[in-house]
């Protein structure tokens, strides 16, 4: 098909947005792992998706407002405070107000709040919370056994920080969760959404292993930070942050996950349950689904691709069959130049060797193990294959399995120049080489995948030139040959 008249192209021709800006620094890796803050959705849908944090916790609301009323946005109609049982705690009532309004739910619990909460906050001390949760159709997310971050808290004394413990603590968590209730979870939110240090975040790594997508804050609501010293101003603090989103562009929270601590502020108050009676109903106003993270990332995988994005359809069908299609932020970003570094991803275990999904839809990308008797990883004492693919970098396994099926062995550029992996004997791979067609095209069917025609290039937009492979030309072209059926062998 000619690029001219191909509708993948003009399309993207037409949108000459710069690249957004890569919000952390480790986001530019491809990864099964997507961190889940703000997705692309169809405008019309308006979805949210809202989520709770360090709960469940029986703790009764301060003050104590089982007899007060709030008058809604819309109407003389009141909606009492207290419509669940007299005595009842935080999550109870958050569960009621949910119900009321028809609105879904993320939970991001914990296992225990400490030996000084009294039996009223975490898993292990309110599992007919966790129970009520599922039974009304929320979601549970991961936020740790003993909400033990992963590396120091910003604002927070400086100490000796465990990697390792945290993330067993997530593991006990997971495990402790499955065991009780049958519940796989599918999400994970980092205590203090403290990541830890390196290419491959410690909270990263963990969740890879376990399946799971990274929940981020996206647009924080409050209720759990410092009191203005006036329960009512922090309540209007709440609601008016949301309302003001809203009066500026209707379509603020579209496709956005919005937070709320679910428990009480630096001041022992808890204005969420006050506040969130006048966020649903302005949520309403607005024409706005609250649903489950999970469902907001059935609707819209993408956060730069919203489904009337030409390149969605072909992106969606590698996702479900397990490709690591999007970079850490959640983007595909079509417009970038595909490197070898992605390219060696793409023709191993993020790609080509990739399983399918086990079925979990499009909830979280399933994590390919690092190591197993079907998936070998790098011998982590054994020096590097290659100089500039360190022992700790991300695609380090993926690099040394592409070299043991000599994926580039004896490949050769335009002109006759060998490639870095095969430059006489050079321990250079180029893991930021752009990647031209033929290169992509030949290491791809030497992985087992015949690739056709490129189409889809989006042009000038990011000053790719016709030698260089876009990341939206490669997932079409990928796409197109997975879809074709195989030629029968003779």
């Amino acid at each position: 098909m000619s690029r001219d008249r191909d509708p993948l192209h003009s399309k993207q021709k037409e949108d000459c947005r710069p690249p957004r800006p890569w919000r952390h620094p480790q986001d530019h890796y491809l990864s099964p792992v997507r961190r889940v803050e703000a997705q692309a959705t169809d405008p019309a849908a308006r979805l949210v998706a809202l989520t709770f944090e360090d709960g469940p916790t029986a703790a009764p609301p301060r003050p104590d407002l089982s007899s007060a009323r709030w008058h809604g946005n819309s109407g003389p109609h009141s909606h009492r405070l207290g419509t669940a049982p007299r005595g009842a705690g935080i999550t109870e009532i958050i569960l009621e107000m949910l119900a009321a309004y028809g609105a879904g739910a993320t939970f991001a619990v914990v296992g225990t709040a400490g030996e000084d909460d009294g039996g009223l906050v975490g898993v292990a001390a309110r599992p007919d919370l966790v129970r009520r949760i599922l039974e009304a159709g929320h979601e549970l997310a991961n936020h740790s056994w003993r909400h033990l971050p992963f590396g120091p808290v910003p604002g927070q004394p400086r100490r000796r920080w465990d990697r390792d413990a945290a993330g067993a603590e997530v593991v006990r968590l997971h495990e402790e969760v499955l065991e009780r209730f049958g519940y796989t979870f599918r999400l994970g939110r980092p205590p203090h959404l403290v990541d830890g240090a390196g290419e491959t975040p410690p909270a990263f790594a963990v969740y890879e292993g376990l399946g799971y997508d990274y929940l981020g804050l996206g647009v924080e609501a409050g209720g759990g930070g410092p009191s203005s010293g006036s329960y009512d101003a922090d309540v209007e603090a709440i609601v008016l942050g949301l309302q003001r989103r809203l009066e500026k562009d209707g379509r603020a929270l579209s496709g956005k996950v919005v937070s709320f601590h679910e428990g009480y502020d630096a001041g022992g108050r808890s204005p969420v349950v006050t506040a969130l009676p006048r966020v649903l109903q302005l949520l309403r106003n607005y024409g706005y689904r609250a649903v489950t993270v999970s469902a907001l990332l059935e609707a819209s995988p993408f956060a730069d691709l919203s489904p009337d994005d030409p390149f969605w359809a072909p992106a969606h069908d590698l996702l479900r069959r397990g490709w690591w299609v999007t970079y850490r932020s959640g983007e595909v970003r079509p417009g970038q130049p595909l490197v070898r570094g992605e390219l060696a991803v793409w023709a191993s275990w993020g790609g080509v060797l990739a399983g399918p999904r086990g079925g979990r839809g499009h909830a979280s990308q399933a994590a390919q193990a690092p190591t197993g008797p079907d998936r070998p990883g790098p011998d982590p004492t054994a020096p590097p294959l290659y100089a500039d693919v360190p022992a700790a970098h991300p695609y380090r396994r993926h690099v040394e399995e592409a070299a043991r099926r000599r994926l580039w062995e004896g490949l050769r550029l335009p002109g006759g120049r060998p490639t870095a992996p095969d430059a006489r004997g050079s321990r250079v791979f180029g893991l930021l080489d752009p990647v031209g067609p033929d290169e992509f095209r030949e290491v791809m069917r030497r992985a087992g995948l015949s690739v056709g025609e490129l189409r889809g290039d989006p042009g000038p937009r990011h000053g790719l030139g016709p030698g260089v492979v876009s990341h939206g030309e490669a997932v079409v072209a990928i796409a197109d040959a997975l879809a074709t059926p195989a030629a029968p062998t003779t």
